[in-house]
């Protein structure tokens, strides 16, 4: 190997070695607050239509939800096939999918 391969390889391990891993943090949910799948759902929470969390797509399939592990909010407020999803309110009468 000649000394120009050399030194590219050098530079290239330096330069590797100074830039830090990418963090990844795990975002937390609020409470009473979940991502479900749409098309899936054998549970019991409904598609958040009211509040800060209100899903901006909405879902053809508006209860009977499941959550999914490790959900994603950002992914789920931007994917159809995800959606924000929590506890059916119950306070007056009124079930229209707001967090109790």
């Amino acid at each position: 190997m000649n000394l120009r391969n050399t030194m590219v390889l050098a530079a290239a391990a330096a330069a590797l070695a100074v830039v830090p891993a990418q963090a990844t943090a795990k975002q937390s949910l609020p409470e009473g607050v979940y991502v479900c799948q749409a098309n899936k759902g054998t549970g019991d929470l409904v598609v958040l239509t009211t509040g800060d969390f209100a899903d901006p797509q909405g879902s053809g399939v508006a209860a009977g939800l499941a959550a999914k592990k490790n959900g994603n909010l950002n992914a789920a407020m931007h994917s159809p096939v995800m959606v924000v999803c929590g506890v059916p309110s119950t306070v007056g009468g009124d079930t229209g999918g707001g967090i109790v």
